[in-house]
């Protein structure tokens, strides 16, 4: 076998790679499907469920996971936050109905989202919660500080329930 020299083996190199481009490319024009399969965005707000899915007091983790959110029922009021530490943005888990601690540095946060252990030193933010043809929408987008938590879209506030 003889040697290749660096200017053909260059010249080889580069017309496998049209070609795989090439090839690529006509796969896409027929329609046919890639390896990598095609997905939708994500929309920006999260259809969390209905009022009545958020019944008890609590931290409610459905959508942990998929879209780092986090949903919580104190009292009359609902309200979501992010899923992710302050200190370094793991995701957090849920210990109890009334708390979260982060697996990565052990910081501990109460139901209200404040640290209560550190290394973490700021509260999770809140994040724009309403409700849209009888749905809890969650707005991920919109982000309040703890010193704007009491502001309009940063909770929802629920209807007492009926007494017997």
């Amino acid at each position: 076998m003889s040697e290749m020299s660096r200017r053909k083996f260059a010249m080889v190199t580069a017309a496998g790679v049209c070609a795989c481009c090439a090839s690529a490319e006509a796969g896409q024009e027929r329609g046919t499907e890639s390896e990598v399969p095609a997905t939708q965005p994500e929309s920006p707000t999260i259809d969390v469920g209905t009022v009545t899915d958020f019944a008890h007091e609590g931290i409610f983790d459905r959508f942990q996971q998929p879209r780092k959110v986090l949903v919580y029922r104190q009292g009359e009021r609902l309200y979501a936050s992010t899923a992710q530490c302050s200190h370094k943005r793991c995701t957090l888990m849920v210990i109890d109905a009334t708390a979260l601690k982060c697996p990565c540095h052990g910081s501990a946060f109460d139901i209200n989202g404040v640290p209560v252990n550190g290394p973490a030193t700021v509260a999770l933010f809140r994040i724009g919660i309403s409700i849209s043809n009888g749905r809890v929408v969650v707005d991920p987008r919109q982000q309040f500080a703890e010193a704007d938590w009491e502001q309009p879209g940063a909770f929802i506030d629920l209807p007492k329930p009926a007494s017997p």
